[in-house]
């Protein structure tokens, strides 16, 4: 088909407006993504409301905290308020926020940088920081619990930060279902098969002292708005220890004393028991190095130099009587054939 002079003048000057358009559209999408607002910040720096750059609070920019709290209902008791808060900010968080516990984030600032969305990755730390400024700030911000942000370091008080260590302060084994924040399990059968299971040195969740008899019989709840509901409970704990599915207990290796294990960089042996209190085997823990799923070789690690922020660990376990272990009379030979031929899958 050929074109008339008018109709080619007219696909010209279209073209133009469509060109236009997409260039604007373009310089309109790029602007958006490097637009950075601090609302939580500015509430932080004690900036009054009138003074408050508010273009986050709802809209086009909505920050992570005004997704949460502007236009939310809240209702109910004040621990039925805050666990919706807690699971809500889990949502809120899991469009953008990725797990990494090498990045620390135990400072206050750190659960603002959750809020404006200025920062996308970090240890458990910053979404319960995230959690606390939330159910301390002032209304409409916050939930108004406590006496808003406080400068420096959250004050003794209903509610606290608080550092899990397992029940016998060696570490824990959770339950890690669905990849919460990218979290990928790092427990792996006999077999090499990765299991839905994540070990933990140790995990911060939100403790809040809400004197409702009504409530744990008037006792601390803990929140834990890093796996809120994805482990199939409500998003809280009546107890710290109801986080474990198995608490390491006894070491009976450390890297280094006694056994060799060779090339294959084993750190710890440790006996475990189940929820129940019940004892449930043992668990080999293993050093990776980068993103390899090999078990690292300590003496390569040494000759070559490496990096300490590469280093990670796995588990492999659980390791019972059935399967030749014994903890009280340990095989540590079955053990090393099993570190050196163990494939583990990804």
């Amino acid at each position: 088909m050929t074109l008339t002079p008018q109709q080619t003048s007219l696909a010209k000057k279209g073209g133009i407006v469509v060109l236009g358009g997409l260039a604007i559209y373009g310089m309109f999408k790029l602007w958006m993504s490097t637009k950075t607002y601090v609302l939580y910040q500015d509430i932080y720096d004690g900036k009054p409301n009138n003074q408050l750059n508010l273009s986050t609070w709802g809209g086009l920019f909505s920050c992570p905290g005004s997704k949460v709290m502007n236009g939310q209902n809240y209702t109910g008791n004040a621990h039925q308020r805050a666990l919706a808060v807690s699971n809500r900010l889990h949502d809120v968080a899991s469009g953008f926020w990725t797990w990494d516990g090498k990045i620390a984030g135990e400072q206050i600032q750190n659960g603002i940088c959750v809020l404006d969305q200025t920062e996308d990755r970090g240890e458990c730390a910053y979404i319960a920081n995230a959690l606390m400024i939330l159910l301390t700030a002032q209304a409409p911000y916050g939930l108004g619990l406590g006496a808003g942000i406080p400068k420096g370091a959250f004050p003794a008080g209903p509610i606290q930060r608080v550092n899990y260590t397992g029940q016998y302060n060696k570490g824990f084994i959770s339950t890690n279902q669905n990849a919460p924040f990218h979290l990928v399990s790092n427990v792996y059968a006999m077999n090499g098969q990765r299991q839905a299971y994540y070990l933990w040195d140790d995990h911060k969740v939100v403790e809040y002292d809400h004197g409702l008899p009504a409530v744990n019989g008037g006792n601390p709840v803990y929140y834990d708005p890093n796996f809120a509901t994805t482990q199939g409970g409500p998003g809280y704990y009546n107890a710290l220890d109801e986080m474990a599915h198995y608490q390491l207990q006894t070491e009976i290796y450390r890297f280094g004393q006694g056994f060799d294990f060779g090339n294959k960089w084993v750190e710890n042996i440790y006996t475990v028991r189940n929820r129940l209190g019940a004892a449930a085997g043992v668990f080999i823990v293993c050093v990776q190095y980068g993103k390899t799923l090999a078990i690292a070789d300590p003496a390569v690690m040494q000759q070559n130099g490496f990096d300490p922020s590469k280093l990670s660990k796995i588990a492999i376990g659980p390791l019972t009587l059935a399967d030749g272990y014994d903890p009280a009379n340990f095989d540590f030979q079955r053990a090393k054939t099993l570190v050196d031929t163990i494939h583990l899958t990804p």
